[in-house]
């Protein structure tokens, strides 16, 4: 059985991951007009998604929050 996943025409989209590949896939999917959310435990990152047009979203997936 194929397991697929089509999405057609996406607003949005969140990246868990913003490292070098993330970011790639988070530049391109913002360079075609979607409005994307990326997690990082990074202030100093925060910054530079901001930067990118990209909204960064401060977590860290390790810690449990309250």
């Amino acid at each position: 059985m194929k397991n697929e996943i089509i999405v057609k025409n996406p607003e949005s989209a969140l990246i868990a991951g913003c490292g070098y590949v993330g970011g790639r896939v988070a530049a391109k999917w913002r360079s075609s007009g979607m409005r994307v959310f990326a997690i990082t435990r990074s202030e100093l990152k925060a910054e530079e998604l901001k930067t990118a047009g990209i909204t960064p979203v401060l977590l860290d997936l390790a810690q449990p929050t309250p």
